[in-house]
């Protein structure tokens, strides 16, 4: 981004909000793809609904969450043919929207090896049940084509959650899940994020997986642990100091020594 638009974002938003700092992927040994999700799925009800209905062949998702993440599906299949890379370690990256679609991918589909979801918020790795922040309600309201048909209406007629997102965090046991925050990112909810990452510990576990590292706390960050929790200062942004976190993320649970490069999958 340039000009006063790009200051405004960048001030805000961090310095990688628009695009992603390539070099220090590569210098990591790590192979990056990305793709703009509304160029799969239009990011706007009405449109996304009109094109879901077309995807064929496909998982007929009717929300723009599932379709982001049946695109990083697609992507994986074409980049794990190429001899450069692992095919059987390529992970879904993405913040805020992308986040959640991240999740998802990494819980639904055996092609992604695991997930960096970086502010995933509502929808995401934040509890639905919560009313800091954005809400469930509100961003069903907000933005309906990302989640079912008639979500905010339900809720706003009292449907009553049987389920939370520890639920989706346990879809991907025993894969490796990054579950970034900010501290100043009341909006995304960083401390429900933390409480379900400790609710899908135990399937983690359960699987044979390490989930969380006993005992740690909110900003005991791992790289290795398979639900790797960070939480750093600042707010709703992508920093360099995110930029560590997900490189020494990836780096702990599918560097080796090998000439092929592991695959980051990325949503923007």
């Amino acid at each position: 981004m340039t000009g006063a638009v790009g200051f405004i974002a960048t001030n805000i938003f961090g310095t990688y909000i628009a695009y992603a700092p390539i070099d220090r992927y590569f210098d990591a040994g790590l192979a990056y793809a990305s793709f703009p999700g509304w160029s799969f799925v239009p990011d706007s009800a009405g449109a996304a609904q009109l094109v879901m209905a077309d995807l064929e062949p496909g998982p007929q998702p009717t929300s723009a969450l599932m379709s982001w993440a049946f695109a990083f599906h697609a992507a994986a299949g074409e980049f794990a043919t190429d001899p450069r890379i692992r095919g059987d370690a390529i992970a879904a990256i993405g913040h805020s929207r992308y986040g959640k679609s991240a999740l998802i991918a990494s819980g639904w589909s055996d092609r992604i090896a695991g997930a960096v979801a970086h502010q995933s918020g509502f929808g995401g790795g934040s509890s639905s049940r919560s009313k800091t922040g954005e809400t469930l309600v509100r961003m069903a309201r907000e933005y309906p084509h990302w989640l079912r048909p008639g979500l905010a209406e339900d809720l706003e007629n009292g449907l009553d959650l049987t389920l939370d997102q520890h639920f989706l965090l346990a879809l991907s046991a025993p894969k490796p899940i990054f579950l970034g925050n900010g501290r100043r990112d009341v909006w995304s909810d960083p401390n429900s994020s933390f409480i379900l990452a400790q609710a899908a510990d135990q399937v983690y576990e359960a699987a044979g997986a390490e989930g969380l590292v006993d005992g740690a706390g909110m900003r005991d960050f791992d790289p290795s642990a398979d639900i790797s929790y960070w939480l750093r200062v600042g707010g709703h942004s992508v920093v360099s100091e995110d930029i560590d976190a997900f490189t020494a993320f990836m780096q702990a649970h599918f560097g080796d020594d090998s000439p092929s490069e592991t695959g980051l999958q990325s949503a923007q």
